[in-house]
């Protein structure tokens, strides 16, 4: 939904230009207001500049990404870049998600302090180390929160690349959000909805609810190099040769390609287990039936892969169409018709339409510290506007939209270690709180630290994040567990070879798994 009250870049004489950085490309694409592309661009990353979404060669980057804003006539347009606004998103795979539920009855100032208390009870790792944000939806059952968080020191370097190219980034968001801005339907004919994005390194998966907000996201470790790396090792062709293969055969049931797409089905079963998982997880808990599949990223177009989808799962699949919400996305469309590459940009673009009020901003922010009273402002004023939106389209739903931000410095570490929920367990993550056991001793039973965002884990004194931190571990560390409670470990940590004392204390059980 797009307020155009809040267009806060609506008086600008051009919108910020959208830039999509991957592992292997970058895409640029700037629209005016008419939704029409004014400029647009791609370039093939050298391999080792960006590696899973880490900056490896700043330098070269920033040459890159001046080079295609140069072939995209941006700069020409400009004459320089100088106060030229940028939209970027960040990888899915360095993004964490946290949805959690609040009940109705909470509302105005006491909604916005439960928000904040309850992201604040589920911070395991302190308040260091990343920016944050987060989006309020409220509907007849309940107020649905998602909360997002990214590492600061990848946000600050891709900040730091746009800046060294003569860009001044207005707006982080996330790729699954960008994405859903350009593939989703129109307001008020929105399904229950997942895209699948197939890129290089990883394919991510997010659902959006008929809101057209983003529920869930993650990544998993196989998309389009995998593929071909499956084609080179099962059937010994070359890198080129299995490439073409990939393309030329896919997953189709042709009698020449059979051969190849049986390796690549064998090779994307893990996705597939992954889909299934993540519908049955959301249907069961939103209760909301997926309506739908849009694929998006350089593999989904290859040939058989929606018909084979929409076999084993059962659902209607579609490759996604990202021009057709602008004027002249044909231009896109050329010889090779890539403009499913450019489904990313076309949302981050998108989002300059809308402002940087609407949706998830993890630009570090000069002033953090958003007041009460404003809080409860554009709470009130948020609501009375999609009132009188939806009156007068007569919509039949009751659904708003609010943004709440608050906190020290913006930063808080997401509490769950990674985008999904462990869909293998009976196991209710949108309710966001931490589960609760009874105290119980256990005997020579052990606990290995997991992966964190932060790349540490605090141990405190007690048995929450009100306590005071005593020492610090890290993921792959086994210490043995001496008690649990209310979702905490405590554990015994062995003298140190730096001059460390033995000492117990608490971690929180989302970063931690059981071994005998």
């Amino acid at each position: 939904m797009t307020f155009v009250i809040f267009n806060m870049f609506s008086f600008n004489k051009k919108l910020p230009i959208g830039i999509d950085i991957s592992d292997s490309s970058i895409e640029v694409l700037r629209l005016n207001k008419k939704r029409e592309i004014i400029g647009q661009g791609r370039v093939i990353l050298p391999e080792g500049i960006v590696d899973d979404g880490k900056i490896i060669d700043k330098e070269k980057l920033v040459l890159n990404l001046r080079e295609v804003i140069k072939k995209a006539g941006i700069e020409n347009t400009d004459r320089s870049l100088s106060g030229t606004k940028a939209i970027m998103s960040l990888p899915e795979s360095k993004v964490f998600i946290r949805n959690f539920e609040l009940p109705l009855d909470l509302q105005g100032e006491d909604l916005s302090q439960s928000v904040i208390n309850e992201i604040t009870r589920i911070t395991p790792s302190g308040l260091d180390g990343v920016y944050w944000d987060y989006v309020l939806v409220s509907t007849k059952k309940s107020h649905h929160i998602l909360f997002i968080v990214a590492p600061k020191d990848l946000v600050d370097e891709y900040i730091e690349v746009a800046n060294l190219a003569g860009l001044e980034v207005a707006i982080i968001d996330t790729e699954a959000s960008s994405l859903g801005r350009s593939l989703l339907k129109p307001l008020f004919l929105k399904a229950h909805s997942m895209v699948v994005d197939i890129g290089a390194r990883t394919s991510d998966i997010s659902i959006f609810g008929r809101d057209g907000l983003l529920h869930l996201s993650f990544s998993v470790p196989v998309a389009g190099s995998q593929l071909t790396q499956a084609i080179m090792d099962k059937l010994g062709k070359s890198q080129e040769e299995a490439e073409g293969m990939k393309r030329s055969f896919g997953f189709s049931e042709n009698k020449e390609g059979h051969h190849v797409s049986t390796v690549l089905k064998h090779s994307f079963e893990e996705v597939l287990d992954k889909i299934k998982k993540a519908i049955n997880y959301y249907q069961s808990n939103v209760n909301g039936k997926i309506e739908e599949i849009i694929l998006a990223g350089g593999s989904a177009s290859l040939p058989g892969l929606d018909e084979y989808l929409e076999k084993q799962i059962g659902i209607k699949v579609k490759t996604g169409n990202p021009i057709e919400k602008l004027k002249n996305g044909q231009i896109l469309n050329n010889k090779e018709k890539q403009s499913i590459l450019f489904s990313n940009v076309i949302g981050l673009a998108l989002r300059g339409l809308d402002g940087p009020w609407r949706g998830i901003n993890l630009l570090p922010k000069t002033s953090n510290v958003t007041t009460k009273k404003e809080i409860i402002s554009r709470y009130a004023l948020s609501s009375l506007l999609v009132l009188f939106i939806l009156v007068s389209y007569g919509y039949s739903g009751y659904t708003y939209f609010t943004k709440v931000r608050n906190g020290d410095n913006n930063q808080y570490v997401i509490s769950t270690a990674g985008n999904l929920p462990d869909l293998d367990t009976d196991t209710n993550m949108t309710k966001g709180s931490v589960e609760v056991t009874e105290e119980k001793e256990i005997v020579k039973e052990e606990i290995t630290i997991k992966d964190t965002p932060t790349g540490w884990l605090n141990v405190r004194k007690g048995p929450g994040t009100s306590y005071a931190q005593v020492t610090k571990v890290y993921p792959k560390e086994i210490y043995t567990l001496l008690e649990e409670k209310d979702g905490w470990y405590k554990v015994e940590i062995p003298a140190g070879a730096d001059g460390d004392k033995e000492t117990e204390g608490w971690v929180i059980s989302d970063y931690a798994v059981k071994s005998n």
